[in-house]
């Protein structure tokens, strides 16, 4: 595929836009796969485990004081 560098930003975009699709969609399949382990021979398997995902809505709060961070 050849590009016509004169319209360089939408280009640049476009990719990124592609880009960050493609890690969304790798970041999910990562976690439906099992956790990993190692048998008693010390071989790396795939075991019976579910990976557990991090929950979406981490906002770096306080606990205490339910405050948002001012980062």
């Amino acid at each position: 595929m050849t590009h016509n560098y004169e319209d360089f930003e939408s280009y640049f975009f476009a990719d990124s836009r592609q880009f960050s699709f493609e890690v969304a969609e790798k970041f999910d399949l990562f976690w439906q796969n099992n956790e990993l382990g190692y048998d008693k021979n010390g071989k790396l398997i795939r075991t019976n485990r579910p990976r557990k995902k991090p929950k979406h809505d981490f906002d770096f709060t306080n606990k205490n004081e339910k405050k948002k961070w001012n980062t």
